[in-house]
C-alpha cells in the first residue's frame, strides 16, 4: 500500500504545492481571461499557491496569450532585478 501512495499523482501534487507555498521569489502569473482550458479559476488557484504571486487576467486573450493579445504582453512581461553591472539577477 505504502509503494502505491507514493506514485500517487494527487500526493505529488500535494508536495509540490507545499514547495511552491516556500518559493519566496517574486512571481508573476499571466492567464488570458477568456482561456477555455486554463481559465481564471486555475489562475487563481496557482497564483494562491505562491506567496508573493502577482496574477494578470488578460481580458481579450484565450490560451494563447502572446498571439490574441500581443501588445499587453509588453506590460505584463515579467521584470527581473538587475545586479550593479546591469545583468539580471536570476538567483
Amino acid at each position: 500500500m505504502e509503494g502505491q501512495l507514493q506514485g500517487a499523482p494527487w500526493l505529488s501534487r500535494l508536495r509540490n504545492s507545499a514547495r511552491l507555498r516556500a518559493f519566496d521569489r517574486p512571481v508573476r502569473i499571466v492567464f488570458g481571461a477568456a482561456d477555455p482550458y486554463l481559465n481564471i479559476h486555475v489562475a487563481r488557484r496557482l497564483a494562491r499557491l505562491f506567496p508573493t504571486a502577482e496574477l494578470t487576467l488578460l481580458p481579450g486573450a484565450h490560451h494563447y496569450v502572446q498571439v490574441d493579445e500581443p501588445g499587453s504582453r509588453s506590460s505584463a512581461a515579467p521584470r527581473c532585478p538587475l545586479n550593479e553591472d546591469g545583468r539580471p539577477n536570476l538567483l
